[in-house]
């Protein structure tokens, strides 16, 4: 299987709140990078839905807020959840970015 991945992945073990329509969820994201993060859940979500996905930055500023598309679904247990792809950002988009080089950079 070939990967279509655009940007390098790395670990995140912090949890986000997720709002999808009349459903708010509290999951872990396992990884991100500068193009999305996967958010471990087995709630049935498909691809081309649309999450808002917030988290307090890790140096204590601002949430970092973004709306997610999901764009593939896996379905293997505890391996089970969502590869999103960061459409747009609310609040916190420096953050995030800072984020993501500080985990590639350690």
């Amino acid at each position: 299987m070939q990967d279509l991945r655009h940007h390098r992945r790395v670990t995140f073990d912090r949890r986000a709140w997720c709002g999808h329509q009349y459903l708010t969820l509290y999951l872990p994201v396992s990884n991100v990078s500068h193009g999305g993060m996967f958010l471990q859940t087995t709630t049935p979500f498909v691809p081309g839905e649309r999450l808002r996905v917030s988290f307090e930055a890790p140096n204590g500023g601002d949430p970092i807020v973004a709306q997610v598309e999901i764009v593939w679904c896996c379905r293997a247990g505890r391996g089970s959840g969502v590869g999103c792809r960061v459409t747009s950002f609310v609040q916190g988009e420096a953050a995030y970015e800072q984020l993501v080089e500080m985990l590639q950079a350690a």
